[in-house]
């Protein structure tokens, strides 16, 4: 039986925050009005981790294309499951297809939209689910279906200009190191014979790069194979819970990476909380969902720590002042002035519009400024072998003549 978190007001005003099994969101809502309490929102809990690999073939665009077509159906008064049965013969994906056709056949047999979507957190995020969820039980879904359209293309906005600006170095970087080994492993091992073989005195930089292409065709099977192990554990440590911690507050600490990726998680924070307090939830619910979305685990710790303490009665912008590093003087004191004036969801959207301006212009300046430095460090790299390599040459040419 699904588990919902719920927030529910007694007759007296009184809120009461807490989790129950029920059946659906309207099974929910029965139980506890016969307690006397009415449910002001309700969200299924996720109880099943995503998969660490998937192929589920669905991407970013058919999901926001998915939520925004339903949400047009449901507004011109199409029935749910009719909606979604038509959904199912018109996507492409095969995959997604079927998806579809489940969360039909699960309408129909009387589970709501966000526990059937919750069973399937490969597919959709806790976002979608929470806004879904709150949409039902208020009879916005329409709306909110919407709402997580924009969140999802924002996200996405915003991921494609991160990954825009990381194409050109990493293909500098990448061409950098295999012309570096190429000229290791196959040009220079026919000329260190020549070298071997006459009298002459070798630069440092040669005896270097010598010694360097010696080893690798000595030993090349195994330098190989330590690589791949380094690179392994590297990845095992990153993937685990205290290397990503120490990993992802070095990475905040670092003078320009940190800054960008402090900006890209205020972004997010921003931009998802604040959809989630437009469409109903509570505030509480939206600081954990809004933990699920930023991909620093350090913000992610201190929201859902904020989340606990607001839960007690604490100010949202007094929890977030504690963490400098996290959240600077601009975003507390907005927070604050928005909480004071009942305004907070315009602040975090007018905070996600200015850090996502922030990155966008962060981004744009870096590759403007990395592209001549990848450059000139190809041509460093390259340059340097190849003199290396010339100057005894060019000594062995002298002596003949």
């Amino acid at each position: 039986m699904p588990e919902f978190t719920y927030t529910a007001r007694d007759a007296q005003g009184k809120i009461e925050q807490d989790t129950l099994e029920a059946e659906s969101v309207d099974a929910l809502a029965r139980t506890l009005r016969a307690r006397g309490l009415t449910v002001t929102n309700a969200v299924p809990r996720i109880k099943t981790k995503a998969p660490f690999f998937t192929l589920t073939g669905v991407s970013v665009l058919e999901k926001l294309l998915f939520m925004k077509y339903l949400a047009v159906m449901i507004r011109a008064g199409v029935p749910l499951a009719r909606a979604l049965s038509i959904l199912s013969l018109q996507t492409k994906s095969r995959s997604f297809k079927k998806v579809i056709t489940e969360l039909t056949e699960e309408v129909r047999s009387g589970m709501s939209l966000s526990t059937s979507m919750a069973k399937r957190p490969s597919i959709f995020p806790e976002l979608a689910v929470a806004m879904v969820g709150v949409g039902e039980l208020s009879g916005n879904l329409e709306k909110n279906l919407e709402e997580v359209a924009i969140q999802m293309r924002k996200d996405f906005e915003l991921k494609r200009r991160v990954r825009g600006a990381l194409i050109l170095p990493a293909i500098i970087l990448t061409a950098l190191i295999g012309v570096t080994i190429l000229m290791l492993t196959v040009v220079l091992p026919k000329l260190i014979t020549i070298f071997e073989e006459s009298d002459i005195e070798l630069p440092l930089a040669t005896r270097m790069v010598v010694g360097i292409t010696g080893i690798l065709s000595r030993y090349g099977f195994w330098v190989a194979l330590v690589a791949v192990a380094v690179i392994i554990g590297l990845v095992a440590l990153l993937k685990s819970d205290k290397g990503k911690r120490t990993f992802h507050l070095l990475a905040l600490r670092m003078p320009i990476v940190g800054e960008i990726m402090r900006k890209i998680n205020l972004a997010r924070f921003a931009r998802t909380m604040g959809s989630l307090l437009g469409s109903g939830i509570s505030i509480v619910k939206a600081i954990e969902v809004s933990s699920g979305v930023v991909g620093n685990v350090t913000y992610r710790a201190a929201l859902l720590t904020a989340s606990t303490e607001v839960k007690r009665g604490t100010n949202l912008h007094s929890l977030l002042s504690q963490h400098p590093l996290l959240f600077p003087p601009l975003v507390t004191q907005m927070v604050g002035v928005g909480e004071e004036t009942g305004t907070i969801e315009t602040v975090l959207h007018d905070l996600a519009d200015f850090y996502e301006a922030e990155v966008e212009e962060i981004l744009r300046n870096m590759a403007s400024i990395l592209e001549p430095v990848l450059t000139l460090m190809l041509g460093l790299g390259v340059g340097g072998i190849a003199l290396a390599i010339i100057q005894p040459i060019y000594t062995l040419i002298t002596q003949v003549q």
